[in-house]
């Protein structure tokens, strides 16, 4: 059911959700920085943390919905 490709697949769309986390956090910070003022801009360890949330939501969802998307073409071959 879950060939290579899907798993490959999955993880191709959890690579983007942490580039996609990890690039809101940078914008947010970075403006946080303009307006307020400060002598630097910071990216912590936490704010990884957070980005790599969203590496694993996006393969635990890509991955149900290639779970789904088999399972109903599993049971429409079946009628």
């Amino acid at each position: 059911m879950f060939t290579r490709q899907k798993i490959i697949s999955a993880f191709k769309h959890g690579i983007a959700g942490f580039l996609v986390f990890l690039s809101i956090i940078v914008v947010a910070k970075f403006l946080n920085h303009i307006i307020f003022g400060g002598d630097k801009l910071i990216i912590e360890s936490k704010d990884l943390l957070l980005a790599l949330l969203g590496f694993f939501y996006l393969v635990f969802v890509k991955s149900i919905e290639d779970y789904n998307a088999a399972r109903n073409h599993h049971f429409q071959n079946k009628n």
